[in-house]
């Protein structure tokens, strides 16, 4: 009788044990199954937004939109002093040092090489001004946007960012 207790009690645990090997293999069937559906048929999940380009910019500031379209800044190169006889009825003359802010695909190296173009388009442009434009700050503001604009006429807009009045002295 001891060897039939024996026996029931392997059979209990072959049967007990392929019971819990049916429940992993059920739950490891169900664990793929969700898979395949999570990442195969299920669909894809909807943006974040579902505002178009044009709602969104309508939101946007105009500094905020600014900041989007300026490409990032590159190297600075400084431009050589220049000395000029400003235009008017008195004798004034101008001490200008200016620099170039450059994109970044710009190489200040290689760009020396092109310098002397911005040199032509400031000395052209600078010495056309009166003394007027320059004493006040926004007069000076007012001469680096248009200096800025005419560079960027001349580089064929590549290049030149914006420009900087590093030095500035009127006599």
């Amino acid at each position: 009788m001891a060897k039939d207790k024996g026996k029931k009690d392997e059979g209990e645990e072959e049967e007990s044990g392929g019971g819990k090997k049916k429940i992993i293999m059920i739950v490891g069937v169900l664990a793929l199954l969700g898979g395949v559906y999570k990442f195969v048929l299920a669909k894809p999940a909807e943006p974040a937004s579902s505002l178009t380009p044009e709602e969104l910019a309508a939101m946007m500031t105009p500094e905020e939109k600014a900041a989007l379209l300026e490409p990032p800044e590159g190297e600075i190169v400084q431009m050589e002093v220049m000395i000029l006889n400003l235009a008017g009825s008195e004798e004034t003359y101008l001490k200008i040092r200016l620099a170039l802010v450059l994109d970044t695909l710009t190489v200040a190296e290689e760009f020396q090489l092109d310098l002397p173009i911005a040199q032509d388009v400031a000395v052209h442009y600078l010495s056309s001004l009166g003394p007027e434009e320059f004493r006040s700050a926004e007069g000076r503001e007012h001469v680096k946007e248009e200096l800025t604009a005419r560079l960027r006429e001349a580089y064929h807009d590549e290049h030149v960012l914006r420009v900087l009045i590093t030095e500035l002295v009127m006599q």
